[in-house]
């Protein structure tokens, strides 16, 4: 494959220059000198000189591809004549290329054949015989074709016969099938009429059947509508009991309720008033120096760190206890408890050797918090972290014995 295209490259850039010059003479005729010899070239090849100039000479380049790569019988056929310049003798060669012409009509002047036409032509014979046996191959399988296209064609005449046969009897089919089905109209027609009377009859009986199970409808219906009524009446007198039961059984719970709103209200002022008097009455009795107004572990705190009985802290918390907590539902109650548990948590810790670190902890860990939580407004939060603080205290200064 690389020799023949090679050779075909080779071809083509010596010979394109010429073919498209001199193909429109008719004889084609090329010539090359040589110092002795002189060859003579041409084929029989008519190319069309403005088909040459339309495709670019591109039809020159795809002939010549094809006489390379395909030679054979339909290839464009090469002629050579070399003449002897010395002693005028001559003679002409042919072949399917102008290398083979060349051998052909050197072979023919000096009667000597070079090894390479001999390769050449033994690879021009079998290709050839390849060519052949092709054709041979093509020929017995067109023959087979036609064949079997004559067979086809036969069995499609007979199949369309048949066709027609079949088309025959199935018109006659369609004929009586056609009678018959005019009879059957005919007849069904008839049966028709007399299912047609029997339904109406069969319909004039059911319409009386209808209004007589109507009329039966109707009267069950009335007494249905009666019994009905009767129940809703009895129903109704029954819930308007219910109702009057339940109205007396509110009323009675309301009563209750405000009788304990009322105990609640006046245990509520009952213990205002006591907490008022404790609170004109604080300073004396169980309060640790320094410790007036009530708050006892604040104050006793307060007094650990050196702050005055009248610090802000101390005034802030008396604030929310006085202003805010009191006025809660059981606020009197919580302040109650924790003026019986302060004082004993105060002594217990007044004990220790180190109260005063555990001052400082109980303002860092607890009062600390609780007074920045006042000052933001968050009340319920504050008196949740303070009950917090005095169960731990509780729990750690009343319940260790």
């Amino acid at each position: 494959m690389q020799f023949a295209i090679f050779r075909l490259r080779r071809k083509i850039i010596a010979d394109f220059p010429q073919r498209a010059i001199h193909k429109t003479v008719g004889g084609n005729l090329k010539h090359k000198t040589m110092s002795r010899y002189r060859k003579e070239f041409w084929n029989d090849d008519i190319t069309d000189p403005i088909l040459t100039i339309a495709t670019g000479g591109m039809n020159l380049v795809t002939k010549i591809a094809v006489d390379t790569l395909l030679p054979g019988p339909d290839s464009t056929k090469w002629y050579c004549k070399i003449t002897d310049t010395k002693s005028g003798a001559s003679a002409t060669g042919s072949g399917y290329s102008k290398g083979e012409a060349s051998a052909d009509a050197w072979f023919k002047l000096t009667g000597k054949k070079d090894e390479k036409y001999k390769q050449n032509e033994a690879e021009r014979q079998r290709k050839k015989a390849e060519w052949e046996k092709r054709q041979k191959e093509r020929e017995r399988k067109q023959k087979e074709w036609e064949e079997k296209k004559k067979e086809r064609e036969r069995k499609q005449k007979e199949w369309e016969a048949r066709q027609k046969e079949r088309e025959r009897k199935k018109k006659e089919w369609e004929e009586r099938q056609k009678e018959r089905e005019r009879k059957k109209k005919e007849w069904e027609a008839r049966q028709a009429e007399r299912e047609k009377k029997k339904r109406e009859w069969e319909a004039r009986q059911a319409e009386r059947e209808r209004k007589k199970r109507e009329w039966e409808a109707r009267q069950k219906e009335r007494e249905r509508k009666q019994q009905e009524w009767e129940a809703r009446k009895a129903e109704q007198q029954r819930e308007r009991e219910r109702k009057q039961r339940e109205w007396e059984a509110r009323q009675a719970e309301r009563e209750r309720k405000k009788r304990e709103w009322e105990a609640r209200k006046e245990e509520n002022e009952r213990r205002k008033r006591e907490w008022e008097e404790r609170k004109r009455n604080r300073g004396s009795g169980g309060k640790r120096k320094g410790s007036s107004g009530g708050c006892y572990i604040t104050t006793a705190v307060c007094g650990s760190l050196n702050k005055g009985d009248d610090c802000t802290e101390l005034q802030t918390i008396r604030s929310f206890r006085d202003d805010w907590l009191a006025l809660q539902p059981e606020g009197i109650e919580i302040i109650l408890k924790y003026y019986e548990t302060a004082p004993v948590i105060v002594q217990e810790i007044d004990k220790l050797v180190n109260s005063s670190e555990v001052y400082s902890l109980i303002w860092e860990n607890h009062l600390q918090s609780f007074f920045q939580s006042i000052k933001l407004g968050s009340h319920e939060f504050a008196l949740k972290l303070y009950m917090n603080m005095v169960d731990e205290l509780i729990n750690e200064y009343m319940k260790k014995e």
